[in-house]
């Protein structure tokens, strides 16, 4: 109460000061102000900023730096707590220690404007920094998909460590979480082995980050797991024992046990595929998985999911609990071009120009109550800490299929449905 009354003291006797002047002078400038001018520049540097309520801290989006800032705002009346922002390595830093931040800068500067937490994610390997001698012979071919040319090839010695230094040096606590790599089990994205993504990205990403923001909270790259490795729990645990591969190293001191090659705060998955599977298996699975340390692949063989490591149990006892979904939706919108409501084919549909064979997806009927449905049983399950939906507006003509808004900033069906949720709390779309 009384330091209301020395708020409302002081304004009003400063206002009383600058209304006995019809101009004021400016420092260096020979431009007058009125005095209602004066009050408006005094009352914009005293009044308390009201920010706008926050929605469910779980759950975010999938926006990407390249979109105009403006999109962040979206995300934001969308309800949104989070988004998660893509540090393209190879359009950040197009020759070592030449950096281009503009529109990273942009992003981030609106998601803090927004009051929305920020997830970002390092990958993508410049022409310049990449070693093929790391190359392994599974991941020989070239990814068919040209966005993915060269970034997949690890990079050489100590570049990765810098690039994330500087990151850390630049944006320090405005990130609120840092993502090391992404999908690096898939040739796409990483064409290396997990030794080489432990020696030449996540320990010199983790080491150089800390070296700068000591708590700082690193997770793991997002690890795509879905139907197509199969949907079973036995096929679950198998790529879950594929993602320990990259992560952990086997233990010397403890024989049959694993421990992380770098502290890391949680675990991340993309999980690209039908409802159903997500909340019937996926999350069950993992929840119950993330109890690392009694951790058992209990399945005979784990034949393509890319493991390397023996079939048998591998309890992790420093591996941490919570895991995030860091991508999920792509099989949970409507095709472009379909009518935009609930009742779109379900189909499975190629789409032209996005690689060789052309990429596929199974399209949901009701995309918008099936987001919800996940993000419902993520809120509903202990250790999912995070959820990202994938994604605002898309990325590229292979994302067609998948934003929440078109490219002209209109809403589609799904984004009315899961505004509605984050909102209202309601799980039944408008």
């Amino acid at each position: 109460m009384r330091v209301a009354s020395l708020y409302t003291w002081f304004t009003f006797a400063i206002l009383g000061l600058l209304s006995c002047k019809q101009g004021v002078e400016v420092s260096g400038n020979s431009q007058a102000i009125t005095a209602s001018d004066s009050t408006k520049t005094l009352l914009s540097v005293l009044a308390p900023v009201a920010a706008p309520p926050l929605g469910n801290p779980k759950f975010g989006v999938n926006t990407f730096h390249e979109d105009p800032p403006w999109n962040i705002d979206l995300d934001r009346q969308t309800g949104f707590a989070a988004v998660r922002l893509n540090a393209y390595w190879k359009f950040l830093e197009t020759s070592h220690g030449v950096f281009t931040w503009t529109a990273l800068d942009a992003s981030i500067a609106r998601a803090q404007q927004q009051h929305l937490a920020v997830t970002l994610v390092l990958f993508g390997v410049p022409d310049w920094a990449g070693n093929a001698s790391l190359v392994e012979p599974r991941c020989a071919t070239l990814p068919s998909d040209p966005m993915n040319r060269p970034q997949a090839t690890p990079p050489a010695n100590g570049y990765y460590g810098d690039f994330a230094r500087a990151l850390a040096q630049r944006y320090g606590t405005q990130i609120d979480a840092w993502e090391i790599w992404h999908e690096v089990e898939t040739c796409d994205q990483w064409r290396g082995t997990p030794q080489a993504y432990q020696s030449q990205v996540l320990v010199p990403g983790v080491t150089q980050i800390r070296s700068v923001l000591p708590s700082a909270f690193i997770i793991a790259p997002g690890s795509s797991i879905s139907s197509w490795g199969g949907t079973s729990t036995c096929s679950i645990n198998c790529q879950l024992q594929r993602m320990l591969d990259y992560v952990t190293v086997q233990s010397t001191t403890t024989p049959g046990t694993r421990v992380l090659a770098q502290p890391i705060n949680a675990f991340a998955v993309h999980f690209y595929d039908v409802k159903n599977s997500v909340v019937n298996v996926l999350l069950p699975t993992l929840n119950s998985a993330a109890s690392w340390a009694t951790f058992c692949s209990s399945c005979s063989s784990c034949a393509g999911t890319g493991s390397s490591s023996p079939i048998s149990c591998n309890p992790c006892p420093t591996c941490p609990s919570p895991f995030w979904l860091t991508e999920f939706g792509y099989g949970l919108h409507q095709r472009a071009g379909a009518a935009d409501n609930f009742n779109t084919t379900c189909s499975s549909a190629a789409i032209p120009g996005c690689g060789s064979p052309p990429l596929s997806f199974t399209i949901s009927c009701t995309p918008g109550p099936d987001l919800v449905s996940v993000m419902e049983a993520c809120r509903n399950t202990t250790n999912c800490q995070r959820a990202f939906v994938y994604d605002s507006r898309r990325a590229n003509t292979c994302d067609t299929d998948f934003p929440l808004f078109n490219d002209d900033s209109s809403p589609r069906a799904a984004q009315r449905c899961v505004k509605s949720y984050l909102t209202s709390g309601s799980i039944t779309c408008p």
